[in-house]
């Protein structure tokens, strides 16, 4: 199995040679945190806060995968974390597709379409966050 894991990597070095130093960087930071790795889903920064979203699927071999809420207060520095379970880190996508905070809230806003109705039956949308 390793070798062929080994065999992307140098193929996508060949593919993308202008890219060689990030596909390196990701295959360390893969082979150091495995299944705990945090994938960046979205991102939102004013001037007043910064959130990120972020996944891990199957973490540790658990059940679920997870979504991580990362929120700071740049007025404050106060920094707040949260966790959403997912049935399956695809769930996602369907569910966050926008980002909002007020009132001491994060809200996470679903898709729109048809199909993520599917997706989010599953779940309470949108989701709210209530900042710590």
């Amino acid at each position: 199995m390793l070798f062929i894991v080994e065999k992307n990597y140098q193929a996508l070095e060949l593919i993308n040679q202008n890219q060689s130093a990030l596909i390196k960087e990701v295959k360390s930071e893969i082979a150091s945190k495995g299944s705990e790795i945090e994938l960046l889903h979205k991102h939102k920064e004013t001037k007043s806060y910064e959130v990120k979203l972020t996944y891990q699927i199957i973490p540790n071999g658990s059940d679920n995968s997870v979504a991580k809420i990362y929120y700071l207060d740049k007025k404050s520095s106060k920094a707040f974390t949260s966790e959403i379970e997912l049935e399956f880190y695809e769930d996602l996508f369907f569910l966050a597709s926008n980002i909002s905070v007020s009132k001491g809230l994060i809200t996470l806003k679903p898709r729109a379409p048809y199909r993520a109705e599917i997706y989010n039956k599953r779940y309470g949308v949108p989701i709210s966050i209530q900042i710590e």
